[in-house]
């Protein structure tokens, strides 16, 4: 656990670099949809490298290597698959429901082999 999430730092120095290494000044700051909050994407990104590793469920392994084929980059099919399980999660964290297990493989099989783009552009209308 500790070497994925060394890894996943490391793959977002340039864009967080500031977030991790000033957290101990920053730590009461708020983050807006908007601008995202970093730690939160290091979470799913880890959640999500989980999931692949242990291909569960399955339809995360599934969808990466159809978007791999797409010749999409690894860490840009990570995020797409963190998007997806977002869409999922924050109802959890609102208290608003469980986490719909379900519903978060359909969306992946709904959405598996599509280019990148389209499937933000479907996300977005969510």
């Amino acid at each position: 656990e500790n070497q994925l999430l060394a890894k996943i730092l490391y793959e977002h120095k340039d864009e967080m670099h500031n977030d991790f290494e000033f957290s101990d000044v920053l730590h009461e700051k708020e983050y807006d949809d908007e601008e995202g909050n970093p730690f939160m994407h290091i979470f799913v990104h880890q959640v999500i490298e989980n999931q692949l590793a242990a291909k569960e469920p399955i339809e995360v392994t599934q969808f990466y290597f159809a978007v791999l084929k797409n010749k999409e980059s690894r860490h840009d099919t990570i995020h797409l698959i963190g998007a997806i399980f977002v869409q999922f999660l924050f109802p959890v964290l609102k208290g608003e429901s469980e986490f719909d297990n379900d519903g978060y493989q359909r969306m992946l099989k709904q959405f598996k082999g599509k280019k990148l783009e389209k499937v933000y552009e479907a996300l977005d209308r969510l």
